[in-house]
This record gives C-alpha cells, sequence and structure tokens, in this order.
C-alpha cells in the first residue's frame, strides 16, 4: 500500500482511506469492526469518521454514534499505534449546532470526539463544512457568497485557528484540515494561519469523482501551490460508477434503497439524474472496451493528477497481493499503448468457485464480457495467465504472471 504525507504536515497516510459514515445506521457495529479488520489487514490504515455520523439519515440521536463503534474498535484491537484517526467538527445544520462551531465550540467538541474515540490524539482534525456556507453538496449553481460577511468570517478564521493551535500545543490533534471548501476560503485559512503562527492547512476533503471533477480547476491549482493534499471523497460517486443503479436497478441492501426506506427521495444526494445515468453507461461501455473494471477504472492512483489524492470513501477493499485481482490489465505487450498498469505475480490462483464469487455482474460474468477482462481466471479457464484476453498479445503465446508487474496504486 502506497502511502502519502499530507501537505505540509509529518502526517503519513495509507494511500487508501476508509470511510466510516454507515458505521451505526447501514452498517451494524460487528460488521464495521470487520471492516476495519479487513482494511487494516489489506495496508488501510487512514480512518476517517466525523462527529455528525452515521448518515443516511442523519438523526439527532445517533449522532457521534460512529466516532464510538471507532473507538470500541481501537480499544478491543489494541490498532491505536498502527492507524491514523480523522474526524471532523460539524458545521451549522438542523442537527447538532444551529451555528455550527467557533473557537470555544471547538475546543468542547474536540474534548467529546477523544472520550468517543476512546483515544488521547487525534492524527487529524477537520472542520466538516464551512460556517459561512459553502458550494458543497451540489449547490454549485444556488449557492450566493454575496451575502457573506467578509470580516466576520476573517474573524471566524482566527477565532477557529486559536484553538486548533492549542489543541495541537496540547498534543490533542496532529494535523488540521478543510473539508467542502472552497478555493477563496482555503486560500483565508492559509494567510491567516500565517499572519498567527497557527496550524496550517494539511488537507482538503471535497467530492470528487469522474462525475464530479470540480477540484480539477481552481482548488487544483491551490493544492499544488500551497502544498495542500486531496482527500477525494466519494469517488465512486456515492455508487454511482459501479453500474448498481444501471437501468434504474435499486439493489435492496443500497443506500437509495435505504434512502427510500426513511422517506428520501432516493437521489443519492443529488447525484443520482438522466444525465449521469447517461454517463455511467458510457462509462461501462469504455470499461467493457478496454477490459478493465469499471470501479478500478475510476479509481485514480494517489499522485496521478495534478495533486496528490488520498481517497476517503469505503470502496471494496483491495485484497491481498498474493491473488490475481479481476479486472486488472496483464503487462504483457498491448494492442492499446495507453494500457500500462499490469497484474500482480501471483503466488497462489483462484479455484473456480472463488473466481465466481469475485467476479460480480460488472466485472462481465454476468453479462458475458469476461473475455474483456484479464488475468484469464476469469471465467474460461481458471489459471494466473490470459488465455483469452482480447487487449493482451497472442492468445497463442500467454506469459505467466510472474512477467506481469504489480499496478500503480
Amino acid at each position: 500500500m502506497d502511502s502519502t504525507t499530507l501537505g505540509t504536515s509529518d502526517l503519513r497516510v495509507s494511500g487508501v482511506c476508509l470511510g466510516t459514515m454507515t458505521f451505526g445506521n447501514q452498517t451494524a457495529e460487528a460488521e464495521a469492526h470487520a471492516q476495519m479488520d479487513r482494511a487494516l489487514a489489506a495496508g488501510i490504515t487512514f480512518f476517517d469518521t466525523a462527529e455528525l455520523y452515521p448518515v443516511n439519515p442523519v438523526r439527532r440521536e445517533t449522532v457521534g454514534l460512529t466516532e464510538e463503534i471507532v473507538g470500541a474498535w481501537l480499544s478491543a484491537r489494541g490498532t491505536r499505534d498502527r492507524v491514523q484517526i480523522a474526524t471532523k467538527a460539524t458545521g451549522p445544520g438542523d442537527k447538532v449546532r444551529a451555528a455550527g462551531f467557533d473557537g470555544a465550540i471547538l475546543r468542547r467538541i474536540i474534548d467529546a470526539s477523544l472520550r468517543r474515540l476512546n483515544t488521547d490524539h487525534i492524527d487529524l482534525y477537520q472542520l466538516h463544512w464551512p460556517v459561512r456556507g459553502s458550494y458543497a453538496f451540489r449547490q454549485n449553481w444556488r449557492y450566493d457568497p454575496s451575502k457573506q460577511d467578509r470580516a466576520a468570517t476573517l474573524a471566524h478564521m482566527e477565532d477557529v485557528l486559536a484553538a486548533l493551535d492549542e489543541a495541537v500545543r496540547a498534543g490533542k490533534i496532529g494535523a488540521f484540515g478543510l473539508s467542502n471548501e472552497s478555493a477563496w476560503g482555503t486560500a483565508r485559512w492559509i494567510d491567516t494561519a500565517e499572519r498567527i503562527g497557527a496550524p496550517r492547512v494539511a488537507s482538503i476533503q471535497n467530492e470528487y469523482s469522474m462525475l464530479y471533477r470540480a477540484f480539477d480547476t481552481d482548488l487544483a491549482e491551490l493544492a499544488v501551490n500551497e502544498g495542500v493534499t486531496l482527500l477525494a471523497y466519494s469517488p465512486l460517486a456515492a455508487g454511482l460508477l459501479t453500474g448498481k443503479y444501471l437501468d434504474g436497478a435499486e439493489p435492496a441492501a443500497s443506500r437509495v434503497a435505504a434512502d427510500r426506506a426513511t422517506g428520501g427521495p432516493g437521489d443519492l444526494g443529488g447525484r443520482r439524474t438522466p444525465r449521469a445515468d447517461a454517463a455511467v453507461a458510457a462509462w461501462h461501455g469504455l470499461a467493457a472496451e478496454l477490459g478493465l473494471d469499471p470501479i478500478h477504472m475510476a479509481s485514480p492512483s494517489p499522485g496521478s493528477g495534478p495533486s496528490m489524492r488520498s481517497r476517503s470513501s469505503a470502496p471494496p477493499i483491495r485484497h491481498s497481493s498474493t491473488i490475481c485481482w479481476p479486472g486488472w490489465i496483464c503487462g504483457c505487450p498491448t494492442r492499446r499503448s495507453s494500457v500500462s498498469t499490469g497484474c500482480i505475480a501471483a503466488t497462489r490462483c483462484p479455484t473456480e468457485p472463488q473466481a465466481r464469487a469475485l467476479a460480480t455482474p460488472r466485472q462481465g460474468w454476468q453479462r458475458g464480457r469476461a473475455r474483456a477482462i484479464c488475468p484469464g481466471h476469469l471465467p474460461m479457464r481458471i489459471s494466473c495467465c490470459p488465455r483469452s484476453c482480447r487487449i493482451c498479445a497472442s492468445p497463442s503465446s500467454p506469459r505467466p504472471c510472474s512477467s506481469y508487474r504489480a499496478p500503480n496504486w
């Protein structure tokens, strides 16, 4: 597992982050603990939570429950020194605090998060969304910044940074990050911190996926020049890019089904639209043409874009590197020069039942596209070598897995 240093801080985290926002709602505590066990076994040491969680839906009576579940796991497993914990202060809203937070409130809620997490320090403390308002949560064309009070905003930033500075000096938090922020807001946090000698912004956790690339404009330039790491949440667009909602499907265990069960619209927070459905269908068509798993294709490697990215979400956790994984393109000579990733060198191959279990419909088993997927143990021949991959070199001269190179995650 690759690792990344957040901004100019000394906090180093795994290149994939496990999001926990469903823990305590859609995900029961035992299952949540199992997910964290599996993540840690796979080399994922960076876990992200929040004061507000769980969500979908957010309820007053469950605020803070996710932190408690993570804290119980830390205590039960004795893993605190092996992981990096990130949490967040809730912005204005009707479920936690109407006014959001200021310096005095922040001092109290940092202590409350420490108690729920059963720890004496939080590695990364983030501001979940701005008190002044935000373009985030798909408000791009509706948010009106003309109603902001610039002087009040800057005074608020100074007050909050003073509280964060105290927490850092006391050893309660390690690094400070933003979330759902704009380029202007991030720049002001950086300027204010430099002016008063407070902790510098290490990261910004904003939505980023192949369906939502707003970060690639002004924020990408700011992040590169100011040394701020992007923690990209919803890299699969709340599940849209998996294809599980194609053709109007609504799986029983999905976020859409859970939202509808509680009276919600089932639109994934405004993400699920006819245009998005068409884009996802095209994405899956491209993945089939290239012989790629659409989930892997939708997950850019940290550092592969204009700024370093550590994905914050809970995508399917990558298995041990001793098994060839469906959807990775083999590293033998290809007819498509743009395909450069490779399957891993396997020390063992899955049995046919294991391969069938791994091959979900989106990977081609039920859609008849399995021969477009490499490595070739899916499903036509259970072996480590591509026998019928239409992207690799001649099927008559397949190369063994030992000649392949691992993908650059």
